[in-house]
């Protein structure tokens, strides 16, 4: 069985997206796994794909104008060399500027239209694909209404089956939904969304919340395929003397993470625990100001994975936290954080803080993998909970490992997968 996947973000280690789709590929068999992509960044993966085609809003723009022939593909020793070279580099220039500065509805209906009049579906791609001849296509979905009539137009020339996977909420989300040109936008883009659904065979979804109301909203079959990790082995120390958080301090977060740090700080008399160390890429100097020592912080450089693995040893907990603004909640309702299956599998215990109905924070509780908070009255208890009760901890560990290895394993991910894809294909037919 062949499979095309369709994403705006190529396989591999640069994006969230891409390692998930690593981790959701890699026991396919890279001979049977085909990308087409469009995000400016070249290919660096070939453990789990060996056949990429790449086309840019660059050449998309372009295009317009020239009605030349877009794309590029990459084999595999062409991918090999990109590798080898270390090259994770992206096109310079005007695109790749409008592309990553701040989002609005204008700019966004502007990039629709120029992909919608470029001639993307070139004889560059068709000979791609002929020459690939997949069996049925795997869709990222996104946030651009191009990327689905991209995967539409695709599946309905080579007539096979559709598979919608949705890594986030794009659908009930609106973003600038209070300005006239996000609800004409939201507009647009939910029509040619509805359109591709339609097509359809599957859609999945990351979490059961995700799945209900996906049924409803599209009236079709949905199924979870949480997110895998790669089995690790690491030698926990059970004294560890480190709480960690690792990641982005975005979309609240900063503000969590300060309320988690005073409250350790706060109970510092009683756990000997008196500040939280916090890992970050984070550049935005208002949230790297409220992590200093009187909010019960230590701020660190984000490190690589290797060392972030070390520092999961010395730990006695990590942080996962949400916030609970309204207008963010709204946006996370889903979310699922790509680091919480790689905690459940083989990391320290984890410690969560957060609204009771995100996704994330339900998902940790109900199952009884984490201490979770879902309010600041709560804060401090928990902690002292969490950092006084060695015994408690191990079962919650015990616990979080027992659902990882029916949840989070990439074989048994796979197999349902693979079932998906043969009932997709046999039903098609």
């Amino acid at each position: 069985m062949k499979v095309l996947v369709i994403s705006h973000n190529a396989i591999g280690p640069s994006t969230n997206v891409g390692i998930t789709l690593k981790n959701v590929f890699r026991d396919f068999g890279a001979e049977n796994v085909a990308e087409l992509f469009i995000r400016d960044e070249e290919p660096t993966d070939t453990e789990v794909c060996e056949n990429y085609f790449r086309i840019t809003d660059k050449e998309v723009m372009k295009g317009v104008f020239s009605r030349k022939s877009l794309g590029r593909a990459f084999g595999k020793d062409g991918v090999e060399k990109i590798k080898a070279a270390a090259s994770d580099k992206r096109e310079a220039g005007t695109i790749e500027k409008i592309r990553t500065m701040h989002r609005n509805a204008w700019l966004d209906m502007g990039r629709e239209l120029y992909w919608s009049i470029s001639p993307w579906y070139s004889k560059n791609l068709r000979q791609w694909l002929k020459k690939m001849n997949p069996d049925i296509i795997y869709f990222a979905a996104g946030d651009y209404a191009f990327s689905y009539k991209i995967a539409l137009k695709i599946a309905k020339e080579l007539n096979i089956p559709l598979i919608v996977a949705c890594y986030d909420d794009f659908f009930f989300y609106v973003k600038d939904g209070n300005s006239l040109m996000g609800k004409i936008r939201h507009f647009y883009y939910m029509q040619n969304v509805k359109k591709t659904m339609a097509y359809s065979s599957k859609l999945i979804t990351i979490c059961e919340p995700m799945a209900e109301d996906y049924r409803r909203l599209f009236g079709k079959e949905c199924m979870v395929l949480y997110t895998p990790a790669v089995p690790r082995n690491i030698a926990l120390n059970e004294d560890g003397k480190t709480i960690a958080y690792f990641g982005t301090l975005g979309l609240g977060r900063d503000d969590q993470i300060v309320s988690i740090g005073r409250a350790v700080a706060n109970t510092a008399n009683i756990t000997g625990f008196d500040h939280i160390d916090v890992y970050t890429t984070e550049k935005r100097e208002e949230a790297l100001a409220k992590m200093i020592p009187e909010n019960g912080i230590k701020l660190h450089k984000a490190v690589p994975f290797e060392e972030m693995l070390r520092i999961y040893q010395d730990s006695v907990a990590l942080i996962h936290t949400e916030s609970f603004d309204s207008t963010i909640r709204k946006r996370v309702k889903y979310s699922v954080s790509t680091k919480i299956p790689e905690a459940l599998s083989y990391g320290p215990c984890m410690f969560a803080y957060g609204p009771a109905e995100i996704a994330s924070i339900d998902y940790l509780k109900k199952n009884n993998v984490a201490y979770v908070a879902t309010g600041e009255s709560e804060l401090e208890a928990r902690i002292i909970e969490l950092l006084e009760d060695k015994s408690k901890r191990k079962k919650v560990i015990t616990n979080a490992r027992a659902i990882a290895a029916v949840n989070h394993n990439s074989y048994v991910n796979h197999d349902k997968l693979q079932a998906c894809f043969e009932d997709a294909i046999r039903n098609y037919h």
